[in-house]
């Protein structure tokens, strides 16, 4: 197929492709997040090696151990977040927790 084709193609989808595409994308980045968050539970250990320990979190977490169960818990959120994304309850559950606090009041 000419690139000038494939071009014009493209530009030209019909809204119910658009839409199709959207849908797919988003349960891509879904199963692309819930994935990444397994993937950081999992090999917590390797994660902290490579990124090393949080004074924070092991002030804040307990002494020992903090840093990982940070981890472990940000992998729980991404993996929230993916799930979200996949079951297309994203906007729904910003819209009901952080828009209220940006939303302008009537």
């Amino acid at each position: 197929m000419p690139l000038k084709i494939f071009f014009l193609t493209q530009l030209t989808l019909s809204p119910r492709k658009k839409f199709r595409k959207q849908k797919n994308m988003r349960i891509i980045i879904g199963i692309i997040l819930v994935l990444l968050g397994f993937l950081l539970i999992w090999k917590t250990e390797a994660v902290v090696r490579f990124t090393g320990y949080s004074d924070w979190a092991e002030s804040k977490l307990g002494t020992m151990g903090g840093t990982r169960l940070l981890c472990k818990l940000i992998g729980l959120g991404i993996i929230f977040a993916g799930m979200l994304a996949i079951t297309n309850l994203h906007q729904g559950f910003l819209e009901g927790t952080v828009g209220r606090l940006l939303s302008p009041r009537i």
